[in-house]
Parts: structure tokens; sequence; C-alpha cells
């Protein structure tokens, strides 16, 4: 950089930078500085990079190839849905249960192994047992 000494029309000499940044002409009052510019870029990239930075989950997900869910399956027995609420301890809560491992009517109830569904329910034994005993006895 270099200095130059300029007298103003009111006699007092001013120091001005000439550089780089200006053109090797003298700064004027009022322009932006070469620092100034350099802090807004910064900025404005700083600003950039944590925008991406917060969609970083975004912008990877999109890139990234997603592997299409298994479909799935539920064979059912092709009889229209019985109400399970009938049976005694069956609510519409274990009947939303039953419904979603595949046991929607009477006939699909009795012919279940106690045990598992139990298992699935994450009920008692004994508590299935009596369900299936009262399906039964529907289905007959």
């Amino acid at each position: 950089r270099t200095r130059t000494l300029q007298a103003v029309s009111s006699g007092r000499p001013r120091m001005d930078v000439a550089g780089p940044c200006t053109g090797g002409h003298p700064i004027r009052p009022g322009k932006l500085t070469c620092m100034k510019r350099l802090l807004k870029v910064t900025g404005f990239l700083a600003g950039l990079a944590g925008a991406l930075w917060l969609m970083r989950d975004r912008l990877v997900s999109l890139a990234l190839p997603r592997e299409p869910e298994p479909p799935v399956f539920r064979v059912g027995s092709g009889e229209s849905p019985d109400d399970l609420t009938e049976i005694k301890g069956i609510g519409d809560v274990f009947a939303g249960r039953l419904a979603s491992i595949g046991l929607t009517t009477f006939r699909d109830l009795a012919e279940s192994d106690a045990a598992t569904v139990a298992e699935h329910l994450d009920t008692q034994s004994s508590r299935v047992e009596g369900w299936i005993t009262q399906a039964r006895s529907r289905t007959t």
C-alpha cells in the first residue's frame, strides 16, 4: 500500500490510502473499503453455509436412492368382519389389535392358537383361551 498526502481546501493535510481494492486511487469518504466488502462477502457465504447446514438432511435424503418398502399382504378369510367386541373381555382396543394381526371374524379367532395370539397382544394366554372358547361357541 502506498500512502499519499493530499492537501485539502481547508489547508489541513489528510492521509488517504491507495491500495489494490481501490485500483490505485485514493479512497474517497463514503465509499466501501476493501475490508467492508470482504466482510460482506464473508457474511453472505457464512449465512449460505449455515442455511445449507440446516437443510443437510433434506438435501442428502434427496440425493440418496431410496429402496421401496416391501408390500404388506394380508390374506383375509374373505368373510365380512364380525364385531369381536361381542365377546366378553374384548373391547375396542383388543378388537383393533386382533384386526392388526389378521383376526377379524369369530371363525379366525376360534381357529387360532391361544399362545401365539397372547404373545402378539402382550396379554395372558388364559385370557385369550376364554376368547377362543366364546368364539367357537359363536361359530357352531
